[in-house]
């Protein structure tokens, strides 16, 4: 019985471990502890505005200058998504962080899906599809 009990537990453990992305970065430029967002593309004519819902995730650049996004909470069908940081000051409103306003703005754009995992380059200056 107990023999049964571990191998259920083993098998649902694995498979959840299959099935979440990992996207990780290295960002050469001074951006220690800025935010980084994870966007879902929905429209690839609209590059240079992201909306808040297209935000799937967020966080912060580490001293080293890296980033990691890991979860489970993509499709798994191959999408188009964005990395995106901009150098707006933490004062600057929404509208400008969202919607394409900020000068500096990096992003990088890459297809994926709910398995893949990705490292990106350090340069990371409006690459498209890396």
């Amino acid at each position: 019985m107990s023999r049964k009990l571990i191998f259920i537990l083993l098998v649902l453990l694995s498979a959840k471990g299959f099935s979440q992305y990992s996207f990780k970065g290295q960002i050469a430029d001074k951006a220690t502890n800025n935010t980084i967002y994870l966007s879902i593309i929905e429209d690839y004519r609209k590059l240079g505005r992201i909306s808040m819902e297209q935000i799937l995730k967020k966080t912060t650049i580490d001293s080293l200058g890296n980033f990691n996004f890991e979860g489970n909470n993509l499709i798994d069908e191959n999408r188009i998504y964005q990395i995106h940081l901009d150098d707006c000051p933490e004062t600057a409103s929404n509208s400008e962080h969202f919607f394409g306003s900020c000068e500096n703005s990096k992003s990088i754009l890459f297809i994926a899906n709910n398995n893949d995992t990705i490292t990106f380059p350090t340069s990371f200056v409006n690459e498209a599809l890396c």
